[in-house]
């Protein structure tokens, strides 16, 4: 970053990834899709410090407990699966737990199951909970972390996007096979079929050679380093608080009241990396809002407490593109 500050947020992503294929392909014409479906995985680590990493859905596959800080199991009677209810199941479950405890985690607990088996089966978060002065053994702290978007620039079942010879594939693409929500490897589905898709059309469909233009160089404002850090955490909280797990029209137009509050205030230059990171990083959470709005129900990843119910009318994909009004296309069964 060049800067000192770290960047703090719920996510499994990197910190890095600010949507920067997103914005690129949107401004210039793509049709982008399912903006709203944002999967958070349930059992991210939780750290004061902000660090975290994902404690996988195995673990629970092998047994361990989801309990408040009463240390009550609160997925029994909340879903047939109990641990092992589906993502957006769980990760509403603690979300609602959170806020009744007034707490910012729970725990996943294994102080029940067989120790020496546990640290065999998964010595990669044994070690990382260990180098957080975290006993696995014992109890983790966990709570859910935005960790997917099962929407993005859509696509056809070759990659191929609305504009001439632009492919997309892997987690950047909306090719349709996630629908509302996502199961784990799906996403090597997107990457090697899809990628191999891509390239094998782009080949068969090669009808001419396109000059490539210089474009000018963009240029790195140090100073601006730290800045962009803070802002890029100040996002994070807004998108988690208004656009998070659960959401409603009143916590979506404050979110978007609060980014337009910090695109006025920021001096941005032109060509300049952290300016064209920050804009690239407005225009994705503004799709995800407008989506989120515009679809007045509950289904799978998106969860709207003033539209609880899974509606007929919203069997449809969100489609948004730069210029043009949003659209609703049908999903074909």
């Amino acid at each position: 970053m060049g800067g000192t500050s770290a960047i703090y947020k719920r996510t499994t992503n990197p910190d890095t990834t600010v949507g920067d294929g997103v914005a690129l392909a949107y401004k210039i014409g793509t049709e982008v899709q399912d903006m709203e479906f944002i999967q958070f995985h349930p059992t991210s680590f939780h750290s004061n410090a902000g660090y975290t990493f994902l404690i996988s859905e195995a673990v629970r596959g092998e047994g361990a407990y989801l309990k408040n800080a009463k240390g009550e199991r609160f997925m029994v009677g909340k879903h047939e699966l109990k641990e092992l209810a589906p993502r957006d199941v769980v990760a509403k479950a603690i979300f609602n737990e959170m806020q009744k405890g007034n707490t910012d985690h729970v725990y996943l607990t294994l102080d029940h199951l067989d120790g020496e088996k546990i640290k065999n089966r998964f010595p990669k978060i044994y070690n990382l909970c260990k180098e957080n002065n975290c006993n696995m053994l014992d109890r983790i702290p966990v709570a859910p972390a935005a960790h997917y978007m099962c929407g993005g620039i859509k696509t056809g079942i070759n990659g191929e996007t609305n504009i001439s010879n632009l492919y997309v594939c892997g987690e950047l693409a909306s090719t349709g096979i996630m629908g509302a929500n996502r199961l784990a490897s799906n996403s090597l589905l997107e990457c090697i079929v899809y990628g191999k898709r891509s390239i094998d059309d782009s080949k068969l469909n090669k009808k001419e050679i396109y000059k490539i233009y210089e474009k000018e160089g963009y240029n790195i404002n140090e100073n601006k380093a730290d800045e962009f850090v803070e802002i890029n955490n100040k996002i994070s909280s807004i998108m988690n608080q208004n656009a998070g797990i659960i959401k409603n029209e009143g916590l979506l137009k404050t979110a978007l009241t609060q980014l337009q509050g910090i695109e006025n205030e920021y001096k941005f230059e032109n060509n300049e990396l952290y300016s064209l990171k920050l804009d690239n990083l407005l225009c994705v959470c503004r799709l995800i809002i407008n989506a989120a709005l515009l679809r007045k129900e509950s289904r799978g990843a998106q969860i709207r407490e003033d539209f609880p119910n899974e509606e007929k009318e919203f069997e449809v994909h969100t489609i948004q593109q730069k210029d043009e009004e949003t659209s609703f296309i049908k999903v074909e069964k």
